[in-house]
């Protein structure tokens, strides 16, 4: 399903499976949604990701003297990976993570104060993953606060990363 206010010439996305989303009617992105922040909007559409069962990449945006003017979130899929010239000597090659998904969501600065959702494409070419292991996505996997502050301080008095999580290791009992 694709909506998309004052189509710009592109094709409408194809499918190859249908995926019915599990989010519910209000959690479902609308044309016209209205949102205070890129974050507010962003963290909107990274918690339907996370029911429907996908990951979420920020994509492309638009600055005008500074001010961001509009920005994509797609799918995590979205895309696809070029192909290395160094594949020969590689013996185990990377799974492919990429499908060319079409699944977006833009938003637009509508004057100068709230950003809207002005196009909304829930076309996924790929499975999507269960909404109880959807928090595996790199997009979805949040430290909380007070880890965070603890990294930010170990890093201030010098200690390695890997000091670092093996300090916290022992501070949780493991």
């Amino acid at each position: 399903m694709e909506d998309d206010i004052g189509n710009h010439g592109e094709s409408p996305a194809q499918t190859i499976e249908s995926n019915d989303p599990p989010a519910t009617l209000e959690e479902t992105p609308k044309i016209g949604m209205e949102f205070n922040s890129e974050e507010d909007a962003y963290q909107f559409y990274l918690s339907y990701a996370k029911k429907v069962g996908f990951g979420v990449k920020k994509h492309k945006f638009h600055k005008v003297s500074g001010n961001m003017i509009d920005r994509q979130f797609v799918c995590s899929a979205e895309g696809q990976k070029r192909e290395d010239k160094r594949n020969v000597n590689v013996k185990n090659l990377r799974a492919i993570t990429r499908f060319g998904c079409k699944a977006m969501m833009k938003i637009c600065l509508r004057d100068g104060k709230k950003y809207q959702v002005s196009k909304f494409v829930s076309d996924y070419n790929h499975n999507l993953t269960s909404p109880q292991k959807s928090h595996f996505f790199l997009s979805h996997i949040m430290i909380e606060d007070a880890y965070a502050a603890q990294i930010d301080m170990a890093e201030c008095v010098g200690l390695t990363p890997k000091v670092s999580y093996d300090l916290m290791v022992k501070g949780a009992g493991g």
